[in-house]
């Protein structure tokens, strides 16, 4: 039998092409899938702050951190537009702790029944720093919310991912739940039918101010609504 020739440097040059441009394939494909985030996201991050739209903003909320001194009813109407114009002017100017670490420019959007929430990742552990610098993730959540009893909300994660890979939703309520816990409000992650949940007990007033009570809670097209009332003291 006739032994085969060694392979000559072209087609040796030839080999190494092919290797190089499958790698680059691969690699293009795994930079999409990362840095891929939702239609939303890609839209608003790029949009120029509404000051006024920010404004309202504060406005509604200042105004609701009073209803503990109003007794009656009380309602609360935020737009997505005017949540997006607050994150993208007055968090990260003043409130940037609120951020978690690791992620910045977050946006919304209000569908039935859930929030999306997205934001670029900044900082991994699983990844070097120069890498999160090339590839800007984008981390994106479905959280639905609902009121599930007398000031109790009830939050699931229904979809998460980076870019088009999907992520586990538990340890990510576990993080909101301690979050939460820091600004005074009961949290519990039970398991319900093999998933993990987050029950957020509201705040229903201090000892010697009157019940502040949420009755109603709403997300819809572009708009969240809360109402409730506030017993006379």
């Amino acid at each position: 039998m006739t032994p085969r020739p060694p392979l000559g440097r072209p087609r040796r040059g030839r080999i190494a092409v092919v290797v190089l441009a499958l790698a680059g394939i691969v690699l293009a494909g795994v930079t999409s899938a990362v840095r891929s985030g939702p239609a939303f996201y890609s839209a608003r991050a790029g949009e120029t702050a509404d000051q006024a739209a920010a404004r309202r903003f504060l406005t509604k909320v200042v105004a609701l951190k009073d209803v503990g001194n109003r007794p009656g009813s009380w309602g609360l109407a935020l737009t997505e537009a005017e949540c997006n114009a607050w994150l993208a002017n007055d968090l990260p100017r003043n409130h940037g702790a609120l951020l978690p670490h690791g992620l910045a420019e977050p946006r919304v959007r209000l569908v039935d029944g859930a929030i999306d929430v997205a934001a670029r990742l900044t900082d991994t552990r699983a990844l070097p720093a120069w890498l999160v610098r090339v590839l800007r993730p984008v981390v994106a959540v479905r959280l639905e919310v609902r009121l599930s009893g007398l000031d109790r909300a009830e939050c699931r994660i229904t979809a998460a991912r980076a870019g088009m890979i999907p992520l586990p939703p538990g340890p990510m309520l576990h993080v909101l739940a301690g979050r939460l816990r820091n600004h005074g409000f009961a949290c519990e992650t039970p398991r319900v039918d093999g998933h993990t949940i987050l029950v957020v007990t509201l705040p229903s007033g201090e000892p010697g101010n009157p019940a502040v009570r949420v009755t109603a809670l709403s997300i819809g097209s572009g708009e969240l609504l809360v109402a409730g009332t506030t017993a006379e003291r």
